[in-house]
């Protein structure tokens, strides 16, 4: 009896062990779930929350009487899936997974499951067991935070701003392409960067992060003198403020970096400007003054105190009323200048000082603008007309105080859709093209200031711009009537819920700066009057030579003969023309390949590669003919040559020795020439 008694006793505990597991595996948010190890995963057992998971109660998912639980499973992740499980269950290692399943509703779910293979006692596995629950908002969440940072990571890329970030110590973490730009650094460079080898006054900036740091109060606007790679000095403006960690500990800063070193050269110069025009105005006899627009004084120039009899402290900030003896009349001017935005011009008023002395007074009213165009005020001058008659000349209208000192340069800008066809353009695109708005929308971009080869070049552009890329190039466009424009293109994406629905192509104009290039570079390698190569060319190429695989090179020393006569006798128009005259004979005597400079007043120097030293004589004997020529056909003044040759067939004798040697036998063969010359006097 008492076996039986603890039979029952024993089997009471089981169940109610048993009903306590059930109950907490129903409690669980996912499958508890007991299969087979097949690729149809055939479940023996599911935990009732199966339905909030799958769309499917247990039992239709057990022994598959309505689908196996393989079937759910999403059929890009099955093939992966099963030989990840299956290779686990073979090793007698636990899994854990991730992957898609299709719910009854037809919805698309992320789970994560975690398993183990059973084993019966010969080894063999028998089933598995494991625990699957619901992780797609995870992923959603995942998905989207990824999709943040790539949002985040392409504005900052787009801006023109620098971005930075730098740990507590100050060496740079993150940063954008344009703050690689400001200051002319590699990516790889400024990673082993810190803000103080780029800082004139690291002290500076590190009181600014200090004080960042104690208070977690962004700082904005701060000025910093910056030193740019290869030594240039700069000035940027820069924000910054903490980076905290996940406990909310600082961890480094953050901020924006514009370069505004022209800015600050602008302000300096507006500075420099504001000052000379007080000065101007300090040193001139007739009044000036400005007021707000309640008719207070708010500047004066020394003029109207001596006048006035009134001090700065006095007058500053006091209506126009103490000065004016019928306030209503000057009243109606500001209000009608101000209505009208027209000046003011000889306007009469009758005035008095502060000792009451009365006088009449020839005003001018005119207004003053802010940098936004709204009116803040009234400026003018005041001439005393009271012993004088009214000047016969005329006041010049007075510039606004407060003009501008920079004009800007707005680019040309257009959008295009993702069929490339232009969408939308700017004044200033139409401008630098040609075209009429109505013209340019709906075009290829390509086709229509494109020519040629360069149209598929502009095609593979915008095509990269729809795939995401921004990208900036230096090409030659057209404009309508076909002259070229040389400019920077600068092509940025737009995208619309993470597809590119087209993007912007800006246009930054530099034939002018392209064209003024040239020119500076021709005008540094050539001689200004014979259009040959000048003597800093004429050195460069030696060096050039001197290391070069040429040889043998040879050298002519060609001087014109009596330069200096002719410039004494019949000017120096005379001796010009002569020497353009020796330039062209050199030049048509020579390879294509071979350099004539003019190194010297009457000094011309040809330098030949590769050349022998018998077909240098050759050269020499061609311009001898050439000379003879262009004599027949010219007079009264003749062209004639001192020439020198000099050869050197290695590199281990210095081209500059070949020179010289040249240089002394022109010499030779010049005296020569003049002792022929007093021998054939002599004689006759």
């Amino acid at each position: 009896m008492d076996r039986m008694e603890q039979q029952k006793e024993v089997e009471r505990r089981h169940l109610e062990r048993e009903h306590a597991f059930v109950s907490l595996v129903g409690k669980l948010p996912g499958i508890v779930y007991r299969c087979r190890l097949e690729q149809n995963r055939t479940m023996e057992y599911v935990s009732e929350r199966c339905q909030e998971l799958t769309g499917y109660r247990p039992e239709d998912l057990e022994h598959n009487r309505k689908i196996a639980y393989g079937e759910l499973i999403h059929p890009e992740d099955r093939s992966l899936l099963w030989d990840k499980i299956n290779a686990a269950a073979q090793a007698s290692n636990p899994f854990t997974v991730e992957y898609r399943i299709i719910t009854a509703e037809g919805k698309v779910k992320w789970v994560w499951e975690q398993g183990i293979a059973v084993m019966d006692h010969q080894g063999l596995v028998t089933s598995l067991e494991g625990y699957i629950t619901d992780i797609s908002e995870r992923i959603s969440m995942e998905e989207a935070l990824r999709r943040s940072e790539e949002h985040y990571r392409d504005i900052l890329a787009s801006i023109e701003d620098g971005y930075y970030e730098v740990d507590l110590k100050g060496n740079y973490t993150f940063f954008n392409d344009s703050l690689l730009k400001i200051f002319g650094y590699s990516r790889d460079e400024m990673q082993n960067l810190n803000y103080r080898e780029l800082s004139l006054e690291p002290e500076k900036v590190f009181e600014v992060f200090n004080r960042v740091y104690r208070t977690c109060i962004p700082e904005v606007g701060f000025i910093w003198k910056c030193i740019k790679r290869g030594g240039a000095e700069g000035t940027v403006e820069v924000s910054a403020s903490v980076i905290k960690d996940m406990k909310q500990q600082p961890v480094g800063f953050r901020g924006m970096l514009r370069d505004v070193t022209d800015r600050v050269r602008l302000e300096e110069a507006l500075r420099r400007s504001e000052a000379r025009y007080r000065e101007i105005l300090a040193s001139i006899e007739e009044g000036y003054y400005e007021v707000d627009l309640k008719g207070r004084f708010t500047y004066c120039n020394d003029a109207i105190y001596r006048w006035s009899g009134y001090t700065a402290e006095e007058l500053l900030g006091v209506g126009f009323e103490v000065l004016v003896k019928d306030s209503r009349k000057v009243y109606d001017a500001y209000k009608s200048v101000f209505s009208a935005g027209d000046p003011e011009r000889n306007f009469l008023l009758a005035v008095a000082n502060k000792y009451g002395k009365e006088a009449y007074a020839e005003i001018s009213i005119s207004l003053i603008k802010g940098q936004q165009g709204n009116v803040t005020g009234f400026r003018g001058i005041v001439r005393d007309i009271t012993a004088r008659r009214r000047a016969a000349l005329e006041i010049e209208r007075q510039k606004n105080h407060f003009e501008a000192l920079f004009t800007h340069s707005t680019d040309a800008i257009i959008f295009f859709d993702k069929e490339e066809r232009i969408v939308n353009c700017n004044r200033q695109f139409t401008a630098l093209f040609g075209y009429a708005a109505e013209e340019v929308k709906g075009k290829i971009m390509s086709a229509l200031i494109f020519r040629g080869r360069k149209m598929q070049v502009i095609a593979d552009f915008s095509r990269k711009i729809l795939r995401g890329e921004s990208i900036e190039c230096e090409l030659v466009a057209n404009h309508r009537h076909g002259q070229p424009i040389e400019v920077i293109m600068k092509g940025v994406p737009v995208a619309v819920n993470g597809r590119e629905v087209g993007g912007y192509v800006i246009f930054s104009d530099i034939t002018d700066r392209k064209r003024h290039m040239r020119q500076l570079e021709y005008l540094s390698m050539h001689d200004s009057l014979t259009g040959v190569y000048n003597r800093a060319y004429f050195e460069e190429e030696i060096r050039r030579l001197s290391d070069g695989r040429e040889f043998p090179v040879s050298i002519i020393v060609a001087d014109i003969d009596n330069l200096k006569y002719i410039n004494d006798t019949y000017g120096h128009s005379f001796g010009d023309a002569l020497l353009k005259a020796g330039a062209m004979v050199l030049q048509a005597s020579v390879r294509r390949r071979d350099v004539v400079a003019r190194i010297g007043g009457d000094e011309f120097v040809l330098l030949l590669p590769k050349t022998a030293a018998k077909k240098a004589a050759e050269i020499a004997r061609r311009i001898t003919v050439n000379v003879e020529n262009y004599n027949k056909e010219n007079t009264p003044h003749q062209l004639s040559f001192s020439l020198g040759t000099a050869t050197t067939v290695h590199a281990d004798k210095s081209l500059m020795t070949v020179f010289k040697t040249a240089d002394n036998e022109m010499y030779c063969n010049k005296r020569e020439k003049k002792q022929l010359s007093r021998e054939g006097a002599l004689a006759q």
